[in-house]
């Protein structure tokens, strides 16, 4: 939970709140008219090891210490300071939630480098984020980084989860990214992830053992930012992978067969515990971008549990 811990503490809270301290940053002053505590939430929100966050006035500085647990003691779910600048710039609030509820959604890879994939090749997906029952044109996407709903922050980098694993004679470089989503207003209506898989124009060394691309599916992952009795939302998800299945048949098309994408439905209660409701993996390329951000294409959706 992005929690603002202040001088009051006692001293055990204190010395708790040390402990957890893994990351400090000084924050400076800007021209955004942005508090200090904002600019630390921010980056507590995009930084997928942090739970809660403490700003500290220390001579003439001011630091954001960023912390790897929660404090049950400190509850500001209500007070929340993302709610202060949603009222501020006049976004449209989701009418159904009663209080501030935020996930966070990484999707990415559980390795330190691309040199850690146990294959070589080249592996995309990319997630778009909707609320049930409300227009598919107000998804949140990379692509619509300038035109995102108020209910939605996109990371400020990453524009889809990709890896490159290249052997070390190759001129290619290696890639390890990742992309994170801030979801607010979950509460209200239901949270809709869709991850989609990237089909690249041609399978690369499809005869090679070692170059098994399309058994690298990232890791979706929903973190609850607002409730001291829950952390991760659900399970990890990832699209399921067959060696014997790849993502383009033997002449070079695309593989209709490849089960590549992904939908969540998550819920959350006025108190912001959240569930996941159904997953869902289903087929098909869903790649086609307009001027709009828009998707075309129908996909071959099976139940999993």
């Amino acid at each position: 939970m992005t929690v603002k811990l202040g001088n009051d503490r006692s001293l055990a809270n204190q010395l708790a709140v040390e402990e957890a301290i893994f990351e400090t940053v000084e924050l400076k002053e800007n021209s955004l008219n942005e508090s200090f505590a904002q600019r630390c939430n921010e980056k507590c929100e995009f930084n997928p090891s942090c739970l809660g966050f403490s700003t500290l006035k220390k001579d003439s500085k001011v630091l954001c210490h960023l912390l790897n647990k929660k404090f049950t003691g400190f509850d500001t779910v209500n007070k929340d300071l993302s709610l202060l600048s949603d009222h501020i710039n006049n976004a449209s609030l989701d009418p159904h939630a009663k209080i501030i509820c935020k996930l966070r959604v990484t999707n990415g890879y559980p390795y330190e480098t691309a040199q850690d994939a146990p294959y070589y090749g080249n592996h995309a997906d990319w997630l778009e984020v909707r609320k049930e029952g409300m227009s598919n044109d107000d998804e949140c996407a990379y692509y619509k980084k300038s035109t995102n709903p108020a209910w939605c922050k996109y990371g400020p980098r990453g524009e889809k989860a990709e890896i490159n694993h290249v052997k070390a004679d190759s001129d290619e470089l290696e890639i390890l990214n990742s992309e994170t989503l801030i979801v607010k207003y979950a509460s209200g209506r239901r949270t809709v992830i869709d991850s989609y898989h990237y089909f690249f124009d041609y399978d690369y060394n499809p005869d090679s053992k070692e170059w098994n691309d399309h058994m690298m599916a990232p890791e979706v992952k929903i973190m609850n930012l607002s409730s001291n009795q829950q952390t991760q939302v659900g399970k990890t998800r990832k699209h399921p992978t067959d060696v014997l299945q790849s993502t383009h048949l033997n002449d070079g098309e695309i593989n209709p067969n490849y089960e590549g994408n992904m939908k969540i439905v998550i819920s959350c209660s006025e108190s912001c515990f959240c569930k996941e409701d159904s997953f869902e993996t289903s087929t098909g390329d869903m790649y086609y971008e307009s001027n709009d951000g828009e998707l075309v294409d129908e996909t071959h959706i099976s139940e999993n549990v």
